[in-house]
This record gives structure tokens, C-alpha cells and sequence, in this order.
């Protein structure tokens, strides 16, 4: 059976070039078991020595005061991608950063590494791609980072070996801040919705004047940016409520966003967390 499934392979150069593929991101990943190990060890410990109960995931949506992060109490804070562009304007930092955007990481990889050295407390998570230069700080983990097969959608429950995509790197947080043991989770600054003067049927965009992000110039004019998959994103936080109602029903999770139409968890007003 396996003799005629590899003669099948064999003959067809297209699944000849999928499986030799596979099979040197295996080999890849035996090679970078390493920075997994060090994420392993790491997010063991935060897990016990964490002093919150409260975690904060920061979208960059347009809704989004950074006099709401400064305010908010008793709380560790996810923020993702160029959230340090906002550094200037205010003392408030987050606890826990995350990439995983392979045009973000790669257009802003000298960026993303003077940030990481500038903050050593911040935990810095990156998604794992073979293809970009590592940084190699004590604070910044990578990540094995996973797209669903078959148009399913997955919740990770050690994100230690994998952190499944759900097209928003706010997702990947959600996963991680479950695993960690929060247990009351807020979303803040999630629009779920883009303005932009291209088509959006578009694999790629490039920047514009429309105002997508709460940081003015947050995306260079021409700068290319993955099209927003909000239908897959809608999916796998939906995904994400049903698992939380029912495997984690002592986890609260809330969108305590201005506006905006993240609706797949219940809201609350912001000003009730100050």
C-alpha cells in the first residue's frame, strides 16, 4: 500500500514536488526544535510565575486610545506588529509581543529587531519562517506557525508545538493567553473592518491614504500588505467562542472595542476596567 502511494508520488511531478517539500520542513523544523524548546521553557514559566488574571489583546484598529491602554488595571497586555510606532506618545508597554505577518517581518525585520533589543521585558514572539534571518535576542521566541488544511479551523491547546492561523495575529494571542491560564481575556481595538482605495479581490495591496490603524503612517504610502481574509478570520474566531463556551467555561472573554464589528464575543464597556 505505502510502495504504491510513493509510486504514485513519484510519477507525478507536482505531488513528487509537495512531498519533498514536507519533507524538508521536517527536516527544518527537527533543525529549529532548539527555539521551540527555549518557547517550551519559557511559557512554562510564565504560565506559573504569571501575577495577572487579566489579559488584554491590543488590535490596531482606528477605535483604538492609547489613554484606554494606560487606564486599564491589573493586566497583561498582548500588542502586535508595529505597535511600537506608538512608543513615543506614551509610557504604557505591553507585556507580551507578537509577528507573524511574513510581509510585516520582512519588510521590518531591522525595526522589529532594535524594538526587541530596546524592550528586553517584553516576551517577543515571531512566527518561524526559514526563509528570514533570525533574531537572536534572550527575549524573542519562534513560533511554529500552522495554517489549517481542508478549510477547517483549529485552537491550539499548547501553543508550545504549534499556533494554528486564523488570519489575524490576534488570534495566535487568544490561544496563547488561554493556554497561560487568564481568565478574563479583552479585546480592544478591533474594528474588523478595512477601508482601502484598492480593489480588495487583490492578492496584494499597497498602501494608501485610508486610515486602517489608531497610528497615523502606520502603513507607508506603497507599502505591500496582505489582503484582509476577515471571512476566514470571522471563522476562526467563531471557532475560538464555541471552544472557549465549552471546554473553558471559567474564561470570560470580551470586546471591549469602540464601535467596530468584532461581535463573536460578548461586550463590555471599556471604562468599567479603569
Amino acid at each position: 500500500m505505502y510502495l504504491k502511494k510513493l509510486l504514485q508520488i513519484i510519477s507525478n511531478p507536482i505531488e513528487l514536488f509537495r512531498f519533498l517539500l514536507i519533507q524538508l520542513n521536517i527536516i527544518l523544523y527537527i533543525f529549529n526544535i532548539g527555539e521551540f524548546e527555549k518557547l517550551k521553557n519559557a511559557l512554562n514559566i510564565l504560565k506559573k510565575e504569571k501575577n495577572n488574571k487579566r489579559a488584554v489583546i491590543v488590535g490596531n484598529g482606528p477605535s483604538l486610545r492609547l489613554e484606554d491602554l494606560e487606564k486599564i488595571q491589573n493586566a497583561d497586555f498582548f500588542a502586535f506588529n508595529k505597535i511600537y510606532l506608538a512608543f513615543q506618545e506614551t509610557s504604557w508597554r505591553p507585556d507580551f509581543y507578537l509577528c507573524e505577518d511574513y510581509l510585516v517581518l520582512s519588510q521590518n525585520l531591522e525595526e522589529i529587531s532594535r524594538f526587541t533589543s530596546q524592550n528586553p521585558k517584553i516576551v517577543s514572539l515571531i512566527a518561524w519562517y526559514r526563509q528570514l534571518k533570525r533574531i537572536k535576542k534572550s527575549n524573542v521566541y519562534y513560533f511554529n506557525y500552522v495554517t489549517p488544511k481542508n478549510n477547517k479551523q483549529f485552537f491550539s491547546l499548547n501553543p508550545s508545538k504549534k499556533i494554528f492561523c486564523g488570519y489575524s495575529v490576534t488570534y495566535s494571542a487568544l490561544q496563547l493567553a488561554v493556554f497561560l491560564g487568564y481568565e478574563e481575556i479583552l479585546f480592544i481595538g478591533m474594528d474588523f473592518e478595512f477601508k482601502t482605495e484598492e480593489n480588495l479581490n487583490q492578492e496584494y495591496l499597497l498602501g494608501d491614504k485610508t486610515q486602517n490603524h489608531f497610528i497615523k503612517g502606520y502603513r507607508k504610502k506603497g507599502e505591500k500588505w496582505n489582503k484582509p481574509k476577515l471571512n476566514q478570520q470571522e471563522k476562526a474566531f467563531k471557532h475560538s467562542a464555541e471552544l472557549l463556551s465549552c471546554r473553558y467555561k471559567h474564561i470570560k472573554v470580551y470586546n471591549v472595542t469602540r464601535g467596530g464589528k468584532f461581535n463573536f464575543f460578548p461586550r463590555k464597556n471599556i471604562e468599567s476596567f479603569f
